[in-house]
């Protein structure tokens, strides 16, 4: 069951309003990928069937049930994103963001990937456009590797494959038993592409693998912010600007320390 509620200072649960609930049917594992811009928030709901037995990945990835919602804090409307016609069977949403006045939806076939007991994320999925009412769809984007994070500053959308990146050594630990360590698999160096509204790539680099094994994006002010733990138990901040990277032609780019504690 999930609730809203005014933000107060005397807030209880017991007042929140229910937006979501899985039903009889299936149990909740997870709330993921929540955003919100303006009036609006997104969020995921990742449910296995109560009578569910898992076997394998294959399996998992055919039963699970994995709706986004975009609710609409101003008339309360709580609505299923859907998938738009022409995707086949177990194709989903896989990630969504904000470009202003319109929401990007990435697909997810829950399939496509599973090679045996592992997941790759490169199979080629579109990008659609839509209102935040869900009308007007239209595709945005073309032929995305599924397993790349989509992100969104301002007027510019940042693509990045840093999952895509850290998979084969993951697996490679987890099946085959290889003696990796974190600090070898973070090794690795993430792709970033930055794309204007209108779906034109103006930018790539490259960028260093941070602890979390991800690209943390640009925030509303337009920089990017790494935090470093120190051998000698200090910590430091690093930065990038978003104007620094519009007009990138592959580089590695260099953040900038910008504090040590």
């Amino acid at each position: 069951m999930l609730k809203a509620l005014e933000i107060s200072s005397h807030m209880n649960e017991k007042n929140g309003e229910v937006i979501y609930e899985t039903g009889e049917k299936y149990n909740a594992v997870s709330l993921n990928k929540i955003k919100a811009y303006k009036n609006y928030v997104c969020y995921s709901v990742l449910a296995a069937p109560k009578s569910f037995d898992e076997t394998d990945t294959a399996a998992w990835m055919r039963s699970v049930y994995a709706p986004v919602f975009i609710y609409n804090t101003d008339n309360k409307q709580n609505c299923e994103i859907p998938v738009p016609t022409g995707n086949g069977n177990y194709t989903t949403v896989g990630d969504v963001t904000f470009l202003q006045d319109r929401l990007l939806v990435k697909l997810y076939n829950n399939l496509s990937d599973v090679e045996g007991d592992t997941l790759n994320g490169l199979n080629k999925v579109p990008i659609y456009s839509m209102n935040y009412d869900l009308t007007d769809v239209k595709v945005w984007l073309d032929g995305v590797e599924q397993g790349k994070l989509m992100q969104s500053s301002g007027d510019y959308v940042i693509i990045s494959d840093a999952f895509l990146q850290l998979l084969p050594d993951i697996y490679s630990v987890i099946v085959s038993g290889s003696d990796l360590t974190l600090d070898d698999i973070l090794k690795q160096k993430t792709n970033v592409d930055i794309y204007s509204a209108d779906g034109k790539r103006i930018s790539r680099f490259v960028y260093p693998m941070n602890n979390k094994g991800n690209f943390n994006g640009f925030g509303p002010d337009g920089v990017n912010v790494e935090f470093q733990d120190n051998d000698n138990g200090t910590w430091s901040i690093y930065e990038l600007n978003l104007n620094d990277v519009l007009h990138c032609q592959g580089e590695e780019v260099r953040l900038t320390r910008v504090s040590t504690r």
